[in-house]
């Protein structure tokens, strides 16, 4: 079992720490960043609060997540690799590049 968030305010805490440069705020229930989120090799099994809005990269690598919903539409790149929810057409991407990373690939 890995960490588990269970309050909105717990989690930006969190976040914060990781991500001292950065600006994270929540507004309406949603987390919004002025800068990276760096939430790699943490033993995370979920997103558990969605992100409205990140002006910079996120990187979620090598944790439990078998799901990226919470993550925000946009950001500059995301790098999701080592994750078991990478797979299919993910996967194979992942697999072919040593440090991977996702940017928006559909209109």
């Amino acid at each position: 079992m890995g960490k588990e968030f269970k309050t909105i305010d717990e989690f930006v805490s969190y976040l914060r720490s990781r991500n001292r440069e950065s600006n994270i705020n929540v507004r309406k229930g949603e987390i919004y960043s002025i800068g990276d989120v760096r939430m790699y090799n943490d033993d995370i099994d979920k997103v558990p609060f969605k992100f409205e809005f990140v002006d910079g990269n996120i990187d979620v690598s090598n944790n439990n997540l078998k799901s990226f919903e919470f993550l925000p539409e946009d950001a500059k790149s995301y790098d999701i690799s080592g994750n078991p929810g990478v797979t299919g057409i993910l996967k194979e991407i992942t697999d072919k590049c040593s440090h991977w990373t996702f940017k928006k690939i559909y209109n």
